[in-house]
């Protein structure tokens, strides 16, 4: 079901510097386009108290994009 409604997946690498200068990868932003205004889409009843009177579709967006999601690189210590 997911394939009819996703219409795009872009993957942005983030990039910074390391304390000696280095450029290297910091993490991942995706942006995620729908076919159909599904972000944030939202139901509003015609009337609240009596919700079997009907409703209407609000339409939302057809993008998202996600926060900054971290690459972590280096040893994990285990504990004894």
């Amino acid at each position: 079901m997911i394939y009819i409604i996703l219409a795009k997946t872009i993957l942005s690498n983030l990039m910074g510097e390391t304390r000696e200068g280095i450029d290297t990868q910091r993490g991942h932003i995706f942006n995620i386009k729908f076919k159909l205004p599904i972000v944030n889409d939202s139901i509003e009843y015609k009337n609240e108290q009596n919700k079997s009177d009907g409703y209407s579709l609000k339409d939302g967006k057809k993008s998202t994009r996600t926060e900054e999601q971290m690459v972590y690189v280096g040893n994990v210590s285990k504990k004894n």
